[in-house]
């Protein structure tokens, strides 16, 4: 008899022990599944919203691409002329991009102020009361550095700098003062255009729409969100 109450006690021991493990188990899953449903919202939420990313940085790339066609006229290996009215051309299929359904819309704080230094260089220089041409260079950049700081322009030579350093996290905590000064310093490089020689018209604008390029380039490398 006392074997079998052992046994007995054995077997009970071992059925409670099973027991408590299946019921770990069950409280285990329940509260995962319980848990889950509370945070199923939020999971959600990260994944439409990733999935919602995606597609914007789709449609960027296709706006960025159309924005970056309209520049073709002051590339720097063309023969096309540039003038005041191709200029004024310019700028108008500039407006027609920024006001199409995915133009203006897909522009990000900084590029925004890039694209609008460009267009209101071209405005100015496009009402010009004198006619006037420019002639392309190859080497544009450091002739437009000459004149920045031959007006003075530090803030507009500060945006260069720092974009020459190619920052890793874009958009970096600065660019967005930088490119708002960057804004104020180009549109003041019209106010004297009559005293810029032919070369020294197009390294201005090539500049400026060169310096919005790298914008829209980075945005795009960085997959800005």
């Amino acid at each position: 008899m006392e074997v079998v109450s052992i046994v007995t006690d054995i077997l009970v021991t071992a059925v409670l022990a099973v027991g408590v493990v299946i019921w770990r188990s069950v409280a285990q899953d329940a509260a995962t599944e319980a848990f889950r449903r509370i945070n199923w919202p939020a999971e959600l939420g990260r994944g439409l919203e990733q999935v919602r990313g995606t597609e914007r940085q789709e449609l960027r790339f296709t706006s960025y691409g159309r924005l970056w066609e309209q520049m073709r006229p002051l590339a720097i290996y063309d023969d096309s002329p540039i003038s005041r009215e191709t200029m004024k051309d310019m700028s108008t299929n500039l407006s027609d991009w920024y006001f199409s359904a995915n133009g203006g819309l897909m522009l990000t704080t900084h590029n925004r102020d890039l694209y609008f230094a460009l267009q209101d260089l071209l405005r100015r220089v496009a009402e010009s009361e004198a006619d006037w041409e420019a002639e392309r260079i190859r080497e544009p950049r450091e002739t437009f550095e000459a004149i920045l700081e031959r007006r003075g322009l530090t803030r507009a030579r500060a945006l260069i700098v720092h974009l020459d350093k190619k920052p890793k996290n874009w958009p970096s905590d600065e660019v967005e003062e930088l490119a708002h000064a960057w804004r104020e310093d180009v549109v003041s490089l019209a106010t004297d255009w009559a005293e810029l020689n032919r070369s020294e018209r197009f390294a201005v604008l090539q500049q400026v729409s060169s310096v919005l390029r790298t914008g829209l380039a980075n945005d795009v490398e960085s997959r800005l969100r």
